[in-house]
């Protein structure tokens, strides 16, 4: 079965989505000289090669691969972008402006007759056959056809504030005295007397399938070719001044309001009414890129960067057979398989959950494997017994008749030649060749007898993660690595081997990465969620996931691409932070074990950290760090003038307000946050500089 297939059908049955929201902020000083020209906004549109492109009052700025270029156009005041890339702007002072990626060539529309100077130039827009259209402020509008000018003095008088073309490629015209429809020949302009909520139309969106969407100061009027209707604060808007409508892959229309965004799906409107300290009323321009990010640009605010990070908790009653789940792994169907503690072993297959409930059926699971070679399932309780399922029948074994002192089973791996290897508490390891059993002890060579985790290396020597270090056995030999070899705890709660040169540990104290000889360790500070690493696992991608579970709370996961780290917490929509184990399916879906449930993520939700994006210069000591509750920010130099700091979680959200330096001295009170890592931003005129903080 496609496991993508599991991870979409879930959407279906499973209601309680969570839909986090992960944050980006982007303005004139936290990106830095040379980037983000201003944070009055017009309009965001995005170029064929993915590029975004923010027009300002003082230019364009483009985002290509995390740089920025700009162009210096003043008073632009709208944009479009031509199927060649060329970006024809309107500005402030009555100009149409070219500029092909090189240059810039410009030509004055607009006279002063009707305007106390230029009339300026408010809608733009390229058409499906390459023309461009401007629309002015009392002047009409005017078309380059790619040989000449054309003014259209139709809507002469009128201030034309958008433009847009429709399915059947009429151009719309929204003024200050209703809309306007274009068919080539007849021009044919809607008011209220024909049904518009008002005649004032601040933004048009087309649909694909032919209705047309106006956004006035009072409420929505939508067009379906041969009437208007209407929607309000009375039927689903959250506020009857809308300032832009955008639609997104799903079918979903975003209409932004002063307050807040309505979200229309078809059927019923949802809301989102805090976006960080973004003002709506500032909004002036919204649009969804391939990957299905909305950018969000802003009169005073600079852009927002707005992700939703799409989590299903799924619970007991769900078809758990209990919430506590210790371990999860998924079978070459795609089939996922649940050991849930206090509970009886449970499976998802895509259509329906099982839960094996029979006398054979273990109970108190905590742990689970898949046997490739043989097809079966392996589970392993809070007690000495280890059962083999086989999709029909269970196989019970009792190891405290091998090993005579097992209280539990906390890890089980099958090898490349089939033989599984079992961890135990205070009975060391097992061995069971599908007919004997073999026990080793600390008496053989073994660190310790509470075993956590089993892997086999590159070179097929088993990797065994106890209680007092990792030891190494290559069928001969046994040997042992500790906090004194450079480990950064002794105790391994999990092991994953990427090849002959990596392999990651995660310890109690912080994650381990392991060359065969020399470890190198990370932790809370460099980005970790908390040290207490609990689990790992690694996506197609390359990324590193890591479970962090401090005392089967406050934990979360970590995801680390090589360079940074981003970190999901319960606030993010986790089911919980005591995070038990993680698996990945072929879609890149992370399946992550909670004591409260299962959580699923889409990793292709989540944006990058806020990271420091420009020219601060290092003129500030932060201490102490780590902290309880106080933290001092004090700068080697006289603080600039108008230097701010903010403070982010890791995945970029702002949780304080933007403070100003007392002098060259900041005192901030973190007693009202949570344990976990913290970006402090400080802000001037140079750029922006973001230290890592961690609260313990």
């Amino acid at each position: 079965m496609n496991r993508a297939f599991i991870f979409l059908f879930a959407l279906v049955i499973y209601s309680n989505l969570s839909n986090s929201q992960v944050f980006t902020t982007y303005n004139a000083v936290n990106t830095g000289t040379n980037q983000l020209l201003s944070n009055s906004i017009c309009d965001i549109k995005i170029r064929q090669d993915g590029a975004i492109v923010f027009g300002n009052d003082l230019g364009l700025s483009i985002l290509c691969n995390e740089q920025w270029t700009n162009v210096e156009i003043y008073g632009a005041d709208c944009f479009d972008i031509d199927s060649e890339d060329n970006i024809w702007v309107g500005t402030h002072s009555g100009k149409a402006i070219k500029y092909n990626g090189i240059s810039t060539f410009e030509t004055q529309l607009t006279s002063q007759t009707n305007c106390d100077g230029p009339c300026p130039v408010f809608s733009c827009l390229v058409d499906k056959t390459g023309n461009i259209w401007f629309g002015t402020g009392e002047e009409g509008v005017y078309m380059f056809n790619g040989f000449e000018w054309i003014s259209y003095p139709n809507l002469e008088g009128l201030s034309v504030f958008s433009i847009s073309q429709d399915i059947n490629d009429n151009i719309w015209f929204g003024t200050g005295n209703g809309i306007t429809k274009f068919d080539g020949i007849n021009w044919i302009t809607y008011t209220e007397s024909d049904g518009l909520t008002d005649n004032y139309i601040k933004t048009i969106f087309c649909e694909p399938d032919g209705d047309i969407w106006a956004g006035t100061n009072n409420g929505i009027s939508v067009f379906n070719g041969v009437e208007w209707s209407n929607i309000n604060k009375d039927n689903g808007l959250l506020d009857d001044r809308v300032n832009c409508i955008s639609k997104d892959i799903e079918g979903r229309i975003w209409a932004v309001t002063d307050s807040g965004i309505s979200i229309f799906n078809g059927s019923e409107w949802n809301y989102i009414t805090s976006l960080d300290s973004l003002v709506f009323s500032y909004v002036t321009s919204i649009i969804h890129d391939s990957n299905e990010i909305l950018w969000i640009g802003t009169d005073r605010q600079g852009v927002y960067k707005y992700n939703e990070i799409s989590l299903i908790n799924i619970m007991r009653g769900d078809g758990l057979s209990t919430d506590c789940v210790k371990g999860i792994c998924i079978d070459n169907s795609g089939t996922i398989w649940v050991a849930c503690y206090s509970g009886w072993p449970s499976s998802f297959n895509g259509l329906e959950w099982i839960t094996y409930q029979t006398n054979d059926a273990p109970y108190w699971v905590q742990v689970v494997t898949y046997d490739e070679t043989t097809g079966n399932y392996w589970y392993g309780t809070d007690g000495s017994i280890v059962a083999e399922f086989n999709g029909i029948d269970w196989t019970r074994h009792d190891l405290d008749l091998y090993t005579g002192s097992c209280i539990g089973i906390n890890s089980l791996y099958v090898n490349n030649t089939g033989i599984l290897w079992v961890g135990t508490w205070l009975g060391g390891v097992c061995k069971f060749d599908g007919s004997d059993w073999v026990n080793y002890t600390i008496d053989d060579g073994l660190a310790d007898n509470d075993v956590f985790s089993i892997n086999q290396d590159t070179e097929g020597r088993m990797l065994f993660g106890t209680r007092d270090g990792l030891t190494i056995y290559n069928g001969t030999n046994w040997t042992t690595y500790t906090k004194v070899n450079g480990l950064a705890s002794n105790r391994v709660n999990d092991i994953l081997v990427e090849s002959d040169t990596v392999i990651w540990l995660a310890t109690d104290e912080g994650l381990s990465k392991f060359n065969g000889s020399s470890f190198n360790n990370f932790y809370q500070s460099d980005g970790l969620f908390n040290n207490s690493v609990k689990t790992l696992a690694k996506d197609k991608n390359g990324n590193l996931w890591i479970g962090c579970n401090e005392f089967y709370q406050n934990g979360g996961i970590t995801r680390f691409n090589g360079t940074s780290w981003i970190s999901l917490s319960v606030e993010d929509g986790l089911a919980s932070g005591g995070v038990n184990d993680l698996a990945i399916d072929d879609s890149s879906y992370i399946w992550i074990a909670t004591d409260k449930g299962i959580s699923v993520l889409n990793p292709n939700t989540i944006t990058k950290n806020i990271e420091n994006v420009n020219q601060v210069t290092d003129n500030y000591l932060i201490f102490p760090n780590p902290t309880t509750n106080k933290l001092n920010i004090q700068t080697t130099k006289l603080a600039e003038i108008n230097t701010y700091y903010q403070i982010y979680t890791s995945t970029g959200k702002a949780i304080s307000k933007i403070c100003m330096f007392n002098k060259n001295n900041a005192h901030i009170d973190l007693s009202a946050f949570s344990k976990g890592l913290y970006i402090i931003a400080i802000y001037n005129k140079n750029g922006t500089k973001a230290y890592k903080v961690v609260k313990y």
